[in-house]
């Protein structure tokens, strides 16, 4: 049995590479904003789309909205500066 190429594959599920990795970029930052971690899911869709949240000051508006609640609630730990550790502090 021959084990097919990746072309072959991308072309089987219609899929090409540039979708997919949209897709699993896509699927990152969702679960980045949905466990409440605004800061990272901010920093990593301006990272990988430049310009995108510029372009989208609504879309940009909402995320730091969100980020706000978060903070306030205290669980997006992209915003939280660590608390030094009592044996570390001199």
């Amino acid at each position: 049995m021959e084990v097919p190429t990746r072309q072959q594959l991308v072309s089987c599920t219609s899929l090409s590479l540039n979708k997919l990795l949209f897709f699993l970029v896509f699927v990152v930052i969702q679960k980045l904003v949905l466990s409440g971690r605004m800061g990272d899911a901010i920093s990593t869709t301006q990272q990988l789309y430049p310009g995108l949240l510029e372009r989208k000051p609504n879309l940009m508006f909402m995320l730091k909205c969100r980020q706000f609640v978060e903070m306030i609630n205290g669980s997006d730990d992209s915003t939280r500066k660590p608390i030094p550790n009592k044996s570390t502090r001199r």
